[in-house]
């Protein structure tokens, strides 16, 4: 199976249990809108998920119309049920980068911390510079490689290398392949963020509690998890987990 049809196929076995659990990544869905400073006539959700964004977008512009799409068909019916109050929303199953919409389609794009799953975030960067109106905005959250540091190094230290671990773009990367695929970077920000743990197994269940499981898994044996645990960098006893995250957003370049 393609990493991105696991991926998405752990994301829908979440669902139900996302919104209990995602408490971290709605506190970021609601400080990255308190950077939108336009009223859009419409917007689509890429990577919707459970549709945290779009309800907050429902509430802020009631009169607009909304399309969320999320590869993950547990995520799009998880978020129908839940938001069913909400006409104005459509769902699609669908893929960032491939988007089912016609050139010029939106005048707001959002997306909260779903771009670092993908394969090529460059092409979803393209696929929304199309269906994206030339006065439209493009708002959205991205882990960079800097997430997850303390895990990488325990598994190098351990392994000898992090291969097996979900690799992110870097800082700079992120901000080249935006202005690459035709946007002008108007407010573009990179905060880190770590979460602690008591032990390495509930820092693991948080990831895998809300999809965020490794693409390419690989079990590990007693010796194994025993050598992590040990090697795995503590502060004050706890596990720390480090979140590298990049606010951005742009607009068409003329």
């Amino acid at each position: 199976m393609p990493d991105k049809q696991r991926i998405s196929s752990a994301f829908s076995r979440a669902a139900r249990e996302y919104d209990r659990r995602a408490v971290w990544q709605k506190q970021v869905a609601r400080r990255l809108l308190a950077r939108l400073k336009i009223s859009p006539a419409n917007a689509l959700d890429l990577g919707c998920g459970t549709g945290e964004m779009l309800a907050l977008l429902a509430e802020r512009f009631p009169e607009i119309k909304l399309a969320g799409l999320d590869s993950a068909r547990g995520m799009i019916e998880r978020a129908g049920e839940r938001l069913r109050a909400y006409p104005q929303i459509v769902w699609q199953t669908g893929d960032m980068e491939c988007l089912p919409y016609p050139n010029d389609s939106f005048s707001l794009i959002v997306s909260n911390l779903a771009l670092q799953w993908l394969e090529s975030p460059s092409r979803a960067f393209t696929e929304a510079r199309r269906v994206l109106r030339a006065e439209g905005c493009f708002l959205f959250t991205t882990l960079a490689s800097g997430a997850l540091r303390e895990l990488r190094a325990a598994y190098k230290k351990v392994f000898g290398q992090t291969d097996h671990l979900h690799k992110f773009l870097t800082v700079e990367q992120i901000r080249a392949a935006l202005v690459e695929q035709g946007f002008f970077i108007e407010d573009f920000a990179v905060e880190t963020e770590t979460q602690y743990f008591p032990d390495l197994r509930s820092l693991l269940r948080s990831m895998q509690a809300v999809g965020a499981k490794n693409p390419t898994p690989q079990p590990l044996n007693k010796t194994q998890w025993q050598a992590l645990q040990e090697n795995y960098q503590q502060i004050d006893g706890k596990y720390p987990l480090t979140y590298e995250v990049v606010f951005a957003l742009a607009k068409p370049a003329t």
